[in-house]
């Protein structure tokens, strides 16, 4: 196993965009405007925050994040198929949970160990099976750890 070039530039420019990000929604008004509108619509309203308008800006960046996605895989593999986006959109949507939903640090988090996992899996065990093991590890993961890796703790009353 090498790194390859193209390698190196497409997870370069995925981790400077995955960045990006994080600073653009914890350190810009875009940010905090959308932090308030997500914790509390009716609240974000009154100090303000043009609902519609923040929609709008946040499906951009939602769809300008795909279409990036799209061509960093393109890149690297030389093709996307349907079948292909839709495995690539499930294991994006695993990691987001096992990271926690609602997290953006913690959906990076589950992105990085869905990786690991599938690394790992690929390297020492058969690659053939790989994916049905992520699907079994999630629900192990969603027995033990509901709320994900850094998203909502488990709000259940433990016995005394």
């Amino acid at each position: 196993m090498s790194l390859t070039p193209v390698t190196a530039v497409t997870s370069g420019i995925g981790l400077l965009v995955a960045l990006s990000l994080l600073w653009l929604v914890q350190g810009t008004g875009f940010g905090r405007r959308w932090r308030a509108y997500a914790d509390d619509a009716g609240a974000a309203a009154l100090l303000g925050v043009d609902g519609p308008r923040l929609l709008i800006q946040t499906l951009a960046l939602a769809g300008a994040m795909a279409g990036l996605s799209g061509m960093l895989i393109v890149a690297q593999y030389g093709g996307l198929g349907f079948a292909g986006g839709f495995q690539y959109g499930l294991k994006a949507l695993i990691a987001a949970i096992i990271g926690g939903i609602g997290s953006i640090p913690g959906a990076m988090l589950g992105g990085f160990a869905v990786g690991l996992f599938e690394t790992l899996w690929s390297a020492y065990l058969p690659i053939e099976v790989r994916d049905m093991a992520l699907y079994g590890a999630l629900i192990i993961f969603l027995i033990f750890r509901p709320g994900g890796l850094l998203g909502f703790k488990d709000p259940t009353p433990r016995p005394v």
